[in-house]
């Protein structure tokens, strides 16, 4: 839920609140899942859009880069 919330608030640029909600899945799914789960490269996949969209390039690197480990 948290993930679409996201996305919807991204397309409405209203970015603060994508982000919230994108950091929301990743602190969850810290907390639920193994490090090497999929779903923790796709909650810092969409920080990273979010970033780039800010044109943040410096935390959209760190989140892509992240999201490979």
């Amino acid at each position: 839920i948290y993930n679409n919330l996201g996305a919807v608030y991204r397309q409405a640029t209203e970015i603060d609140k994508a982000l919230e909600m994108c950091a929301k899945v990743l602190e969850i799914d810290m907390k639920a899942l193994p490090g090497n789960h999929p779903s923790l490269a796709l909650s810092h996949q969409n920080i990273s859009a979010i970033y780039s969209q800010q044109n943040d390039l410096t935390k959209a690197v760190y989140h892509q880069e992240t999201a490979l480990r």
